[in-house]
C-alpha cells in the first residue's frame, strides 16, 4: 500500500492486489464451516440453523481455505464457549461409547409389544 504525490485521500491510495490477496489468506483460519459444525455437533442443518439465528453460535463471513469459496465460518472461540455451556443428543450418544449404541439397538428388538 503507498500514497501518490500530490494526492490526497483515497485518491492517492495505490494497493497492490497481490500483497493484500497474501496478506488476507496469511490470516488464520480459526473455526469451522456450516458443514463442519453440523458434523462436529452431530445435528442437523436446521438444528443448526436454529443454534445460530438464537445466537447459541455466532458467525461471520469468510473464504474456506480449502476452495477459496465465501462462506459462513463459526469462530473457534463461539464454538468453545457452546461447548462448555451445551451439550447436543448426538454428543452424548458419541460420548456413551459403541456399547450404548449396541445396548439400544437390543432393547429395540426385544419381544417388548406395543399395547395397540
Amino acid at each position: 500500500m503507498g500514497l501518490l504525490r500530490g494526492k490526497t485521500g483515497l485518491a492517492g491510495a495505490i494497493v497492490h492486489l497481490d500483497a493484500l490477496k497474501n496478506a488476507m489468506q496469511a490470516i488464520s483460519f480459526s473455526g469451522l464451516t456450516y458443514r463442519e459444525m453440523s458434523r462436529k455437533l452431530r445435528v442437523s442443518s436446521p438444528t443448526l440453523r436454529y443454534l445460530l439465528d438464537q445466537g447459541f453460535l455466532t458467525t461471520y463471513k469468510g473464504q474456506n481455505p480449502a476452495t477459496l469459496n465465501e462462506t459462513e465460518i463459526i469462530p473457534q472461540v463461539s464454538i468453545d464457549a457452546f461447548l462448555q455451556q451445551y451439550v447436543t443428543p448426538g454428543r452424548r450418544a458419541e460420548a456413551a461409547g459403541p456399547s450404548h449404541f449396541r445396548s439400544a439397538s437390543k432393547f429395540l428388538r426385544s419381544s417388548i409389544k406395543s399395547n395397540k
